[in-house]
């Protein structure tokens, strides 16, 4: 722990001496883009894809990747580069089909008004007239975290993570109960951390995430499990990582709404951005990430580049007498409940106890309204791999047995673009999810 954190004071003093102007965004255009499925059948078709993936005159959005012969992968392209990569793929062997004829139109519903205004008010969460039932903007999450811990403020606190990229505000919200008895002892209980938001097209993530925020506050005292559950564990959740790069995707800039990464400059390139979660100090550069500043698994130069991802591990290892013992980074898509390892197929030592943990949660998460969940090892499940991620860096630098990331809906039918309909489904059964996972750590307690 001593050399992770001169890493990270390291890493703090060179990212302050980084220059903070941004890269200007392209101008608007009027480019039309669709979501395809594509299949490849044989491991030539999955070399083909890596090569479309890293031809940047294709401009193909992957929002899957691929992984083996057999395997679909979902990818995003605009009409004008729709006949280059037909071209491509007709060397192959691949099955494709049209899964979002019009991604425009599926965005801009997603950034419309709820439609079930009146369901939503019957809910009578806090704060008062909050929309849990629509997508945010990163000023309207901003202030819900400010609103939120006002409202209960008797067992709430509010963190200042740091700032972004481009300065903007990471904020994290401190549940703990114990605030209500005494203050001196508020911070010498296990702990549970959540976060979502690490990728900036999920936004199912953070609103999920602040639905369930909201859910487990006002069914403290009524609710026999999540009362335990917030009697025994200090719950910090982190609902938007990435601002920046969030924020990006409510613009109207080509291509905006599938933007992935930080919003980082990189030096010697006119690329921009890092994914996150890759840049963790943990199988860093590893099989699994890009070196590639254009690429959108790009690790970043060192660890911790990404000031975004600097300061939840700043943040992860510097709560005075915390013992963090659950992490959950909240994805999407794919319905998926995932354990370490990423970076390899093979399995932790914990891995038994881990995946008991996975499928009680997507037992529970199951029971509300039949949704699939699978559990296993993140490389396994996503069949590639995937180094520097925040499950790994949790579990094999912090000593977080029960981390784990969790992709949330859909299956694949809208992807990123899922309709603000499905927000509270997303939130009702994930956060059953989530109780019994938690449940399930506090027996794992000595």
């Amino acid at each position: 722990m001593a050399g992770l954190t001169h890493m990270l004071l390291l890493v703090g003093v060179i990212g302050a001496l980084l220059p903070l102007d941004v890269v200007g965004a392209p101008s608007g255009t009027s480019e039309r883009y669709q979501v395809l499925t594509v299949t490849p059948q044989t491991e030539d078709d999955v070399q083909t894809l890596h090569l479309i993936k890293t031809n940047p005159n294709l401009e193909v959005s992957f929002w899957t990747y691929p992984g083996a012969a057999g395997q679909a992968v979902d990818l995003m392209v605009s009409s004008s580069r729709l006949k280059q990569l037909q071209k491509h793929l007709e060397k192959g062997n691949f099955t494709t089909e049209v899964k979002i004829e019009n991604v425009e139109e599926l965005a801009r519903q997603q950034m419309a008004g709820s439609s079930r205004p009146s369901e939503i008010a019957s809910l009578g969460l806090q704060p008062t007239g909050f929309d849990y039932g629509k997508y945010h903007t990163y000023q309207e999450i901003f202030y819900w975290t400010r609103n939120i811990t006002d409202a209960y403020r008797k067992m709430t606190r509010l963190h200042h993570l740091g700032m972004t990229f481009e300065g903007r505000w990471i904020h994290g919200i401190q549940i703990s109960t114990a605030l209500q008895r005494d203050t001196s002892n508020a911070a010498l209980r296990p702990a549970l951390y959540f976060q979502a938001g690490m990728h900036a097209r999920e936004w199912i993530g953070p609103a999920t995430i602040m639905f369930m925020t909201a859910s487990l506050l006002d069914q403290y005292g009524t609710d026999k499990d999540v009362t335990t559950l917030l009697d025994t564990f200090d719950v910090f959740i982190v609902p938007l990582v990435n601002a920046d790069g969030y924020a990006y995707t409510w613009t109207s800039e080509p291509n905006a709404r599938a933007w992935r990464k930080t919003r980082t400059n990189n030096t010697g390139s006119d690329c921009v951005g890092v994914d996150p979660n890759r840049n963790f100090a943990v199988k860093f550069a590893d099989e699994g990430a890009s070196q590639d500043p254009c690429s959108d698994q790009y690790c970043g130069p060192f660890p911790f580049f990404a000031v975004e991802v600097y300061n939840v591990a700043q943040f992860l290892v510097s709560q005075p007498g915390v013992s963090i013992k659950g992490f959950i980074d909240f994805h999407s898509y794919s319905q998926l409940w995932m354990t370490p390892y990423g970076y390899t197929k093979e399995l932790p030592p914990d891995y038994k106890a881990q995946l008991e943990g996975c499928n009680e949660s997507i037992a529970s998460l199951k029971a509300v309204y039949g949704t699939e969940y699978q559990c296993g090892s993140i490389a396994n499940v996503i069949n590639y791999l995937s180094s520097g991620s925040s499950a790994d860096f949790t579990y094999i630098k912090l000593n977080i047995t029960y981390s784990y990331g969790v992709e949330l809906r859909d299956a694949g039918k809208y992807g990123f673009l899922l309709p603000p309909d499905q927000i509270i489904p997303s939130g009702t059964e994930t956060l059953a999810g989530l109780v019994t996972y938690g449940l399930f750590v506090k027996g794992k307690l000595p």
